[in-house]
C-alpha cells in the first residue's frame, strides 16, 4: 500500500510542478504577468491540504491505485518584478508525523499563476470564457468566514480542473484537479490551510558575490531496517545552474545511484530559503555564531535552528542548519565566509526504521 501512496504522490506532484512550469493564464492576460502583488515578499510561506486518490472511471478506488494525503508549502524564495522563484515541498505522514517527501523549484510570474491571479483580472470575467473554460464570482464559506471568490472551470478529454480564488487577494484557496492515469482518473484537491512570513536573518541579504557553476556533490545512501545488513550505495548529486539573476538561481539536479538509472529534479536557491539552498548570504551566515532557534513551522512542526557554528578540523568556519520534528532531520553545513553549501545528511523515515543520506562537495 505504501508502494501504492508514494507512486500517487508522484503523478500528483508531477501534474503540479508542470502547472508551476507554465501557467494556463498566461495567454488570457499578458498585460498582467509582471509586477508582485502586494502581499508578495522573500520569506513567504503559502501552506495547503492535499488529497488524491486514483478512482475508477465509474466511481470509487481503483483497484491498482491508492490514495494519500499531505501538505504542500510553497516558499517564495526570492521575488522580482518579473519573476517569483518558487520552492514546494510536499510533505506525506508517517510514524504519525510529517516528512518531506519530494520538492521541486519553479520560476512564476509575480502576476498571472494558477495559483494567484492579479485580482484586476476579476474586473471582467467574460474574458475567462472560451469553449472549455467558464468563470463566476459568488460567496463561500471558508475558514469561518464569508468570502468573495471567483471560481474558474476548464474541462478537456478525461481532464477538468476547478480554481477557485479569493476576490480580493487574488491567491489560490480551493484546487480540484481530475487527470487521466491509465484506465482510471486520478482526482486531487487542495486546500489552502495559511500564509506566514518566515522571519529569516538573511532575508534581505543579498546573494554572493560568486556565480554558481557546475557542483558536483559525492556520498553515500543508506536504507536501514532492523535486523538486516546494510549497505551505503554510493551517490552523486551533480548541481547544474540553468538561468540566474539578482537574487536567485534556477537550478538541474541529476541523481546517480549505483544501479539505477539517473533521474533529474529542478529546484532553485533564493535570498530568502529557509530549507535546502546550495548558498547562503554569507554576511548573514557570519552573523549566526551560537546555537538558536530559527523557526517553528505550525502546520508541520518542523523547527529550523543552528545546531553547530565553529571551526571544522581543516579550519573552515561553519555554520549547520538543522530542521526536524521528531519524524524527520535534515542537515545542511555551510562555509561561513563564501555561503556555499558543503555538506548535507537528510534522515527520512521508512515503514521500519529510516533511510540517511549524506553527501560532501567534491567540487
Amino acid at each position: 500500500m505504501n508502494r501504492r501512496i508514494v507512486a500517487v504522490v508522484f503523478l500528483l506532484f508531477l501534474a503540479l510542478s508542470l502547472m508551476m512550469s507554465y501557467s494556463l493564464w498566461e495567454s488570457y492576460f499578458p498585460e498582467y504577468v509582471n509586477g508582485p502583488l502586494p502581499w508578495m515578499a522573500p520569506g513567504l510561506r503559502l501552506s495547503y491540504r492535499v488529497d488524491t486518490a486514483v478512482m475508477k472511471r465509474g466511481g470509487g478506488l481503483s483497484d491498482t491505485g491508492g490514495s494519500g494525503t499531505g501538505i504542500q508549502q510553497m516558499d517564495f524564495v526570492a521575488v522580482e518584478q518579473d519573476s517569483t522563484a518558487i520552492l514546494s515541498t510536499y510533505f506525506m505522514t508517517m510514524n504519525g508525523g510529517y516528512y518531506p517527501g519530494a520538492s521541486y523549484g519553479a520560476l512564476e510570474k509575480p502576476g498571472i499563476s494558477d495559483f494567484w491571479l492579479n485580482p484586476e483580472v476579476f474586473k471582467d470575467l467574460s474574458r475567462f470564457n472560451s469553449d472549455n473554460t467558464t468563470a463566476m464570482a459568488m460567496p463561500l464559506q471558508f475558514g469561518g468566514q464569508t468570502l468573495q471568490v471567483v471560481r474558474v472551470e476548464t474541462t478537456g478529454v478525461d481532464t477538468k480542473h476547478v480554481y477557485t480564488y479569493d476576490a480580493a487577494s487574488g491567491l489560490l484557496i480551493y484546487l480540484l484537479m481530475q487527470i487521466p492515469s491509465g484506465e482510471n482518473i486520478q482526482q486531487s484537491y487542495m486546500e489552502f490551510i495559511s500564509a506566514r512570513y518566515i522571519d529569516l536573518p538573511w532575508a534581505n541579504s543579498p546573494r554572493p558575490s560568486w556565480s554558481m557553476t557546475d557542483t558536483l556533490y559525492g556520498g553515500t545512501y543508506t536504507i536501514n531496517i532492523p535486523g538486516s545488513y546494510t549497505t551505503p550505495l554510493q551517490m552523486q548529486v551533480n548541481v547544474t545552474p540553468l538561468k540566474s539573476s539578482q537574487s536567485w538561481d534556477l537550478i538541474k539536479m541529476t541523481i546517480s545511484q549505483y544501479g539505477i538509472l539517473p533521474s533529474e529534479v529542478t529546484t532553485v536557491t533564493g535570498i530568502a530559503q529557509i530549507n535546502g539552498a546550495f548558498w547562503l548570504c554569507p554576511q548573514a551566515l557570519k552573523s549566526l555564531n551560537r546555537v538558536q532557534t530559527i523557526d517553528r513551522d505550525p502546520v508541520t512542526g518542523v523547527v529550523t535552528e543552528v545546531v553547530f557554528a565553529g571551526k571544522l578540523q581543516d579550519g573552515t568556519n561553519a555554520i549547520m542548519l538543522q530542521q526536524s520534528n521528531g519524524t524527520y532531520m535534515n542537515q545542511y553545513l555551510y562555509d561561513q565566509n563564501t555561503g556555499r553549501l558543503i555538506y548535507i545528511k537528510l534522515q527520512s523515515p521508512n515503514s521500519l526504521s529510516y533511510n540517511v543520506t549524506e553527501l560532501s562537495l567534491i567540487r
